[in-house]
């Protein structure tokens, strides 16, 4: 009943914000998506073939580093192990063809907003390294942009310190094409949302959802890491999964109450007139920490979608639909920006760090 009670004064006290980006349906895919899709079907297939992941495709990430209007595709092998790598597609005429490999272990990749290329920045057991990769009609090429060394103890410097502008790219789960056919939508800016409502036009909406504990369909966030199999789509009342989200038993079981952390929004995040809610909360205390779970709540035709992410949480949202997170680490403050939008029951995050 505390929770409940909690839920509900929560989502009375929210702040509305009355704008959001527009994201349109994908359209009928383009050459360079159909042929990119073939790859990693291919990709798909040879890890289905293996015994264990070990050896196969974990992710991709799309980025335009020649910037000819079409991206290159971004393969990654490997998540933090030794043998890690990353394979590296160009579209070519009418097809997709391979354009190098580089070691990717303990790497991501930046956005290089001055210049031609990508940044694969190194950061490893106090030592970290920048390279701007680029390509050419000899293939790929790489270039020294920075290097560091820290003492234990201390953290690196923000990327964006030496490229200015560079932002981490997001990578999808490898069994995703939705991320890859909706590129030329959430690659692009968007303009501000209109006037927005509640669905139904009823402001309490989303409280009855809670005190009926009506069903909704459970769907994760297609991101690359750590929840690598399927969507694990599930269909349960909203209360019945905020219990599950607060007692997640991959953290380690857990009896006390909830920390009662939360933040709540509403905000129209896919232009559509229509209002989104955004919840985050931190978790009971388990057997090994707290942590936090961000749940959007999106009705679609009648049907209530719950668009999860179990290990982070949302800080604020802007007028525009967009939201943010802060973390302070001994004086160093990222934020990351979140935009969202759906498609039924495929829901994609795009994410950006900045200093």
């Amino acid at each position: 009943m505390k929770r409940l009670l909690l839920f509900v004064l929560s989502l009375a006290l929210v702040t509305i914000a009355v704008s959001g980006y527009a994201f349109a349906e994908p359209n009928k895919a383009e050459p360079w998506q159909t042929a990119f899709l073939h790859v990693l079907t291919e990709k798909r297939q040879e890890r289905s073939a293996n015994t264990g992941p070990e050896n196969g495709i974990d992710s991709y990430a799309l980025y335009d580093m020649d910037r000819d209007s079409i991206p290159e595709l971004f393969l990654r092998f490997g998540i933090d192990t030794a043998g890690s790598k990353c394979l590296l597609y160009r579209f070519n005429e009418d097809s997709a063809s391979f354009a190098g490999e580089f070691y990717f272990g303990a790497s991501e990749l930046y956005s290089t907003p001055e210049r031609d290329g990508v940044l694969l920045v190194y950061q490893h057991m106090f030592h970290a390294k920048g390279q701007i990769l680029t390509l050419a009609d000899d293939g790929l090429h790489s270039t020294l942009c920075f290097e560091e060394y820290v003492e234990p103890g201390e953290w690196y410097h923000p990327v964006s310190n030496f490229c200015p502008g560079a932002a981490a790219i997001t990578e999808f789960r490898y069994d995703q094409d939705y991320p890859l056919l909706s590129y030329n939508t959430w690659s692009q800016p968007a303009p501000a949302a209109g006037e927005t409502h509640y669905p139904n036009g009823n402001p309490n909406f989303f409280t009855d959802l809670f005190i009926d504990n009506t069903e909704v369909i459970k769907v994760r966030f297609p991101e690359a890491l750590f929840f690598l199999p399927g969507n694990e789509t599930e269909t349960m009342g909203i209360r019945d999964l905020q219990e599950k989200l607060l007692h997640n038993p991959l953290f380690g079981s857990s009896t006390s109450e909830n920390k009662g952390e939360f933040e709540s929004a509403v905000a129209d995040l896919n232009n559509d007139g229509q209002l989104e809610f955004v919840l985050s909360f931190q978790t009971a205390e388990g057997d090994y920490t707290s942590h936090p779970f961000m749940m959007i709540l999106s009705e679609q035709g009648g049907i209530i979608y719950a668009y999860v992410d179990e290990l982070h949480a949302f800080t604020s949202v802007s007028d525009t639909g967009v939201f943010y997170r802060y973390e302070n680490n001994y004086g160093i403050v990222t934020e990351y920006t979140y935009r969202v939008f759906f498609d039924g029951e495929n829901c994609m995050r795009v994410e950006c760090i900045n200093k």
